[in-house]
């Protein structure tokens, strides 16, 4: 029987690249704390907690930014705490200044104005790897957006995917992704507009999704 080397090596590469596809996958799924207590309903509210992002600056007076356009999505209601201006550290001690505040599901912004501070990474993950637990002690599911700005380089997607990976954390990356960069969807350099917002609530809508019927997500 004669062989077919053409053939031999397309189905050779396509069989490397699933495999390398399959590892790559499983390196981005990992258990969620408290993803079981979602899942059976215990408590499925929602709450957006962090920053300006959250704040819904950009949009103007009226307009919905992306914690109101997420309820829209996810057909709930979805309270929200964004502080303008905070960093990681001022998260955390807003959250610690509230005892009583959690919810089922909390949707995690911080980070961008630790970006614009140029405030060390290592100081970043500390706040936010707090935050995280504390509101996983509260019964919460965590889930963080990422945030990513053009202008700095440097490995941070996989320094975000990491670390949700080891505080059990489901991750949305790159949640500002081509939107800064499209004037139609920005209301400055670091803000969206009301169209940018419901783009910004398209992707983690899409992501949180899996979280009410599922006790294990993933990461991006």
């Amino acid at each position: 029987m004669r062989l077919n080397v053409k053939w031999l090596f397309t189905g050779l590469a396509l069989a490397v690249l699933a495999a390398w596809a399959w590892r790559h996958s499983r390196q981005d799924v990992w258990p969620v704390v408290n993803a079981e207590r979602l899942a059976a309903g215990t408590d499925r509210t929602v709450l957006c907690f962090g920053d300006s992002l959250v704040a819904g600056t950009g949009t103007l007076p009226g307009e919905p930014g992306y914690p109101e356009q997420l309820a829209q999505r996810l057909g709930c209601e979805v309270r929200s705490a964004g502080f303008p201006g905070a960093t990681a550290a001022d998260g955390l001690a807003r959250l610690r200044a509230a005892p009583d505040l959690s919810a089922g599901l909390v949707i995690v912004t911080l980070g961008g104005n630790d970006l614009l501070q140029q405030v060390p990474w290592a100081e970043t993950e500390r706040g936010l790897r707090a935050v995280f637990r504390e509101f996983q002690s509260r019964g919460a599911v965590v889930a963080f957006t990422g945030v990513e700005f053009p202008l700095f380089g440097g490995d941070l997607r996989g320094r975000q995917r990491r670390l949700c990976r080891e505080c059990g954390v489901l991750f949305i990356p790159n949640i500002l992704g081509g939107i800064l960069t499209d004037s139609a969807l920005r209301a400055d350099q670091v803000h969206p507009n009301r169209v940018g917002y419901g783009k910004v609530a398209e992707r983690v809508a899409a992501r949180v999704r899996k979280l009410t019927g599922s006790a294990v997500a993933g990461g991006g």
